[in-house]
């Protein structure tokens, strides 16, 4: 559902409202109030910083756990701006809390106390480091900057899947003991779903870089070629983020037995991304290049660096 409210567009989730219902049937109107200021100050935070580096925001996002803020102003490009919009918000979270815990010495309330519990609570799952939450934004932007936005992209978002796999089963696990509720199996759910997403689009953002670097390389005549090795088994869309957008890539497709059955240039392999999708394996795809046995051969000598003639 989108809508537009001051000024700015507005999407928000079809579980964002019945779970904030939920909230306020199970632990009452004040402290549903105390969670919705929080959140505000989280995003202010946020909205501050991206001010300050001259980043627009196009689009917010109500999520069911949260608020995200759409800003293609910004990539990880500029890591430094992507770092510090992103640690704004919690930031402010644990600044608040902070203060909290200071006027609380002095005089009690129970929405003072709930405002302290989520800011602190806000702050902690923000700085998981899986994607969209901030922690996976920071976690991203840094480790860009050692192996490039896309292939940055694809291990945050495998290990985004993996917390989330975590906690989806601790909460089936406590909730079977009756120690726990649905919050953590929801949480749980949603980023796996996020952190799916997140990595299908670096795949499909890793194709359109290398269609627009294929020109350079044409012109230039001249490039460094760099080699991946996959079992069969594996994904186009975990291929495709581990190529190099710097050099020439050519994909070899290895069986049990790491015997290659398969050779693929990056197009071939934009081509067959775009025709199945990136979930798709390479055992399910006909593979009609097969390398030869210089090929083979060479798959463990091949150097970084060839030239290719027009």
């Amino acid at each position: 559902m989108k809508a537009e409210f001051l000024g700015k567009k507005w999407s928000v989730s079809l579980l964002f409202f019945p779970l904030l219902i939920w909230m306020c049937l199970r632990n009452g109107g004040i402290e549903t109030a105390a969670f919705l200021l929080v959140l505000v100050l989280h995003e202010s935070g946020h909205m501050l910083a991206a001010q300050a580096f001259g980043i627009e925001i196009e689009e917010l996002q109500l999520l069911p756990f949260g608020c995200a803020a759409k800003a293609p102003g910004i990539s990880y490009g500029n890591s430094r701006a992507e770092i510090l919009t992103a640690a704004a918000g919690p930031g402010v979270n644990l600044l608040a809390a902070a203060l909290v815990l200071l006027i609380q010495q002095e005089q009690t309330s129970v929405f003072l106390q709930s405002f302290s519990k989520y800011h602190i609570g806000m702050a902690a799952v923000n700085l998981l480091p899986v994607l969209p939450m901030d922690g996976g934004r920071i976690f991203c932007a840094a480790l860009s900057l050692l192996v490039g936005e896309c292939r940055a992209t694809g291990i945050t978002s495998v290990l985004g899947m993996l917390i989330g796999a975590f906690i989806l089963a601790a909460g089936g696990f406590l909730l079977t003991r009756g120690d726990g509720n649905l919050t953590l199996i929801l949480f749980g759910i949603f980023m796996l779903g996020a952190s799916r997403n997140y990595y299908q689009a670096a795949a499909q953002s890793n194709i359109q870089k290398l269609l627009a670097r294929k020109g350079q390389i044409g012109k230039s005549g001249v490039a460094r070629v760099h080699a991946v090795a996959l079992n069969r088994e594996k994904t186009l869309g975990r291929a495709l983020t581990q190529l190099n957008q710097r050099a020439y890539n050519l994909v070899y497709v290895l069986d049990d037995a790491l015997h290659p059955v398969g050779v693929l240039d990056e197009q071939t392999l934009s081509d067959l991304a775009v025709r199945y999708g990136t979930s798709a394996r390479f055992s399910d795809i006909p593979l009609t290049e097969r390398p030869d046995r210089e090929t083979s051969q060479r798959l463990t000598t091949c150097s970084e660096t060839a030239i290719i003639k027009k």
